[in-house]
């Protein structure tokens, strides 16, 4: 059992899943609570105390969630954590309070992870326009752009010892909500 948490901009999402034999993965449970996580970071650098208690609250809960099914955790949080000056504190709660480590991701990483689960499971498209440049996936506080996708079917589990994917080329840049 795998348990994925993002922490993003505008709200926080556990997803619990089991890996099948042939690879496919059984989703079991999922949740989103738009808690907005990065409310008020990009004017002020700095995560108020009243948004990390909210944060902390939801992922004392996912926490707990991730227990009872067994799974293992794996947590990563993207721009509204990357950008605030008082994250190492936030962090250093995050594992004090709930038993497990949140990484924080580069927006290159963030832009591969959802890059790769975007377009997992999904047949090679041969047939696409030579001329097409790219796909976007918005989040809530940077925009991702990868460069012409291919076969890109692999999953962001692979901490986890699943083989490791060809990425297409892929970045992260500020857009969304401030």
């Amino acid at each position: 059992m795998l348990a994925a948490i993002d922490v993003g901009t505008n709200a926080v999402r556990l997803k619990i899943a089991r890996i099948l034999s042939d690879g496919a993965i059984e989703p079991l449970h999922e949740e989103r609570d738009p808690i907005r996580p990065g409310e008020g970071v990009f004017k002020s650098r700095v995560m108020r105390k009243e948004v990390a208690d909210r944060l902390l609250s939801t992922l004392r809960r996912y926490a707990a969630l991730s227990k009872r099914h067994g799974a293992r955790v794996r947590a990563v949080a993207t721009s509204a954590i990357r950008e605030a000056r008082n994250r190492d504190e936030i962090l250093r709660r995050v594992h004090r309070e709930c038993g497990f480590e949140l990484d924080v991701v580069s927006g290159r990483e963030e832009a591969r992870l959802i890059c790769l689960g975007v377009l997992r499971g999904k047949a090679p498209e041969p047939a696409l326009d030579p001329h097409r440049r790219g796909r976007r996936f918005h989040g809530g506080g940077f925009g991702q752009r990868g460069k012409r996708p291919r076969i890109c079917g692999a999953s962001p589990w692979e901490r986890y010892g699943c083989r490791k994917p060809s990425t297409p080329a892929s970045r992260s840049m500020p857009r969304g909500s401030r």
